[in-house]
């Protein structure tokens, strides 16, 4: 039911950790991201010792803002001097590059059949425990991995994994409208 209801969802809102564990100079990336599930829409920033970045994404079209410190790491120290805080424009041949800065990666990567198989999900144990005032189902997975479900909105609120990290979810199926720049503020990447 929990992967089900949240790959049937339209729209969701993410927040949380996620472990940065190939690249041991990053430390681990804070995430706030909203979208629709199929990743053709939506908002995401990114946390991490080496900056922060907000991307945008509506259909092909990407456009980032990130901080000093990540246009620095990104390109170099000129680049974020002439970037930093304005809204850049991601070439359409480079746009697919951000796919894993959607809400469908993020789905895939906690609900995925390689993450939790329905043998898994099977053989987990469910305990009951209130979270904001509610009853939530909370199933353990032998690998340590939680998935924290609310019977009565029938979506998943949090759910833990040991190798990817920590999220909670909300808003399910309350598409937000997403606030663009205007086309003045928004600049052409040009590598």
């Amino acid at each position: 039911m929990a992967r089900q209801s949240s790959l049937d969802a339209s729209w969701v809102h993410i927040e949380g950790v996620l472990l940065e564990t190939e690249d041991e100079d990053l430390e681990d990336i804070g995430i706030d991201l909203e979208g629709s599930i199929d990743g053709t829409t939506s908002r995401i920033v990114l946390r991490t010792d080496q900056g922060a970045v907000t991307m945008l994404k509506a259909e092909e079209t990407v456009l980032m803002k990130g901080d000093w410190d990540f246009w620095a790491v990104a390109a170099d120290e000129d680049a974020a001097d002439a970037l930093k805080g304005r809204w850049v424009k991601v070439p359409p041949d480079e746009a697919s590059d951000f796919e894993d800065a959607s809400v469908a990666f993020v789905i895939g990567e906690f609900f995925g059949e390689e993450q939790m198989s329905a043998k898994d999900l099977l053989g987990s144990s469910v305990k009951v425990r209130t979270h904001a005032d509610r009853e939530i189902w909370v199933a353990r997975l032998w690998n340590g991995s939680e998935l924290w479900y609310d019977p009565r909105a029938e979506h998943v609120v949090k759910a833990t994994e040991p190798r990817v990290g920590e999220l909670t979810f909300d808003h399910w199926d309350e598409p937000q409208e997403l606030k663009w720049p205007p086309k003045g503020k928004i600049v052409a990447f040009d590598g």
